[in-house]
């Protein structure tokens, strides 16, 4: 700017009107011209050169950082760990999703028939004694005839019944086919709950074959069971208890079934 400042001055000094020589010293107006441009000239020069010198002073000096140094850290190839992949897991197909699951055709019922009772076909009777002593013939103390002797002091009859009751016990049986016993009713209730399992029963068996009682020695868990075998062997016959040839009384225990199966 400084520069174009002094060349308009410049341009100024010498746009002025030139004065006419004058005749008395021709030479003396030239002179005056040359020196006025010399002196432009160097002004203009001069100034330039100032600013020139002023420039650099003017101009802020940015300051640059040096960069930082880069820290390099030597690490032996025996420090290093690679990182192992890991194996591949096996993905586990559906096998057969797309398959259609036929459905199996449901079994056919068949018709429920009645299920009958039946006495167990092993019949393992615990004998009791019967309660009933059985009968022994007394005799009463008389005095002894002449005709009799003196050291006769029992009779034939009690010797008899001593050896009896002595010999071994048969216990009463009722798996003779004549004896015709029939099997307990199944309630019909009891087959529509599902109920089953097993009874047992004490009977007492008198001399002639025929029942005088039945207890309940374990019950099968339905009292409607229990009533049913129970009321079904009061009316049984039995082959009687013997001692020797002779029948007897007693206990025996009956075993009663009851099962859906079959």
């Amino acid at each position: 700017m400084i520069a174009n400042f002094c060349f308009l001055q410049y341009a100024a000094v010498a746009a002025k009107p030139q004065q006419q020589p004058s005749a008395s010293n021709p030479y003396k107006t030239h002179s005056d011209n040359a020196y006025v441009a010399w002196l432009g000239i160097g002004t203009a020069l001069a100034l330039h050169l100032a600013g020139v010198a002023l420039l650099p002073g003017q101009v802020t000096a940015e300051t640059i950082a040096p960069p930082k140094p880069i820290m390099v850290n030597w690490i032996s190839a025996s420090a290093v760990k690679t990182p192992t992949s890991p194996a591949p897991q096996s993905v586990h197909r559906p096998e057969a999703a797309a398959k259609k699951v036929k459905p199996r055709p449901l079994p056919k019922l068949a018709k429920p028939q009645p299920v009958l009772a039946t006495p167990s076909e092993t019949v393992s009777p615990m004998m009791v004694p019967s309660s009933e002593p059985e009968p022994r013939q007394t005799s009463m103390a008389s005095e002894p005839s002449p005709s009799q002797p003196a050291n006769s002091s029992s009779s034939p009859s009690s010797a008899t019944s001593d050896e009896t009751s002595q010999l071994p016990l048969t216990l009463p049986n009722l798996n003779a086919d004549y004896l015709n016993n029939p099997a307990p009713d199944y309630p019909a209730q009891s087959r529509q709950l599902g109920e089953q399992g097993r009874v047992l029963l004490r009977v007492l068996v008198n001399a002639a074959g025929v029942v005088e009682q039945v207890t309940l020695r374990k019950s099968s868990g339905y009292p409607r069971l229990d009533a049913a075998a129970q009321d079904s062997v009061k009316n049984w016959r039995f082959i009687p208890a013997k001692r020797g040839e002779q029948a007897v009384v007693a206990w025996v225990v009956v075993p009663i079934s009851f099962s859906l199966e079959g």
